[in-house]
């Protein structure tokens, strides 16, 4: 068996030296852009081993169920419903969703004019650092920010223990995953970086 790294993902290639009627070997490559399908390249298919109810993907399969148990007990941790009651709340405030959005759009506007070379006024940065200062003096919008902080560093985590398990083909030790650096999107383990 030979492992291959390929957009991402790590995929077994079988060869099953038993296929003596052609003389060919027996490949078999799942291919991740279409869900649930396989493919061959350049072998024949096998009539066995790729049944639907044997699938990892079948709905009642151990990791699929293993699956499930993990997003109930993230639904169901009291940290994390406290991180959504703080999303919630500042969905609700029109007014600190406003000043957010109004933040976060000057500052793109200025980070654009800087890529482009335009050196920004002494003004208009202190304009935008008033207005973030404001911002963050906004509990609501405070407490947002650092609510999607908390559960985007909550998902990158899962990703990367995931991730680095489809990799390694175990569940991945404290010492893979400070030798991944920073996981998750370009920060190692996902093949993009």
């Amino acid at each position: 068996m030979v492992l291959r790294r390929y957009v991402g993902m790590t995929f077994r290639f079988t060869v099953d030296k038993g296929a003596k009627s052609t003389g060919r070997s027996v490949c078999i490559i799942y291919d991740p852009f279409e869900f649930q399908k396989y493919t061959l390249r350049g072998c024949q298919v096998p009539n066995h081993g790729l049944r639907e109810d044997m699938s990892i993907f079948a709905k009642d399969s151990a990791v699929m169920a293993k699956t499930k148990e993990l997003c109930e007990a993230i639904a169901q941790d009291i940290e994390f419903v406290a991180l959504q009651g703080q999303v919630e709340r500042f969905l609700e405030d029109d007014a600190a969703k406003l000043q957010y959005q109004s933040v976060h759009e000057r500052g793109e506007e200025l980070h654009q004019k800087q890529q482009a070379g335009v050196e920004l006024g002494e003004r208009e940065i202190q304009e935008f650092e008033s207005a973030r200062n404001g911002l963050l003096e906004n509990e609501v919008a405070r407490d947002f920010m650092d609510a999607q902080q908390n559960l985007q560093t909550l998902q990158q985590t899962i990703s990367k223990y995931v991730g680095m398990t489809m990799e390694l083909g175990r569940v991945p030790e404290a010492e893979d995953l400070d030798q991944s650096g920073g996981g998750g999107c370009c920060g190692g383990g996902c093949g993009c970086g």
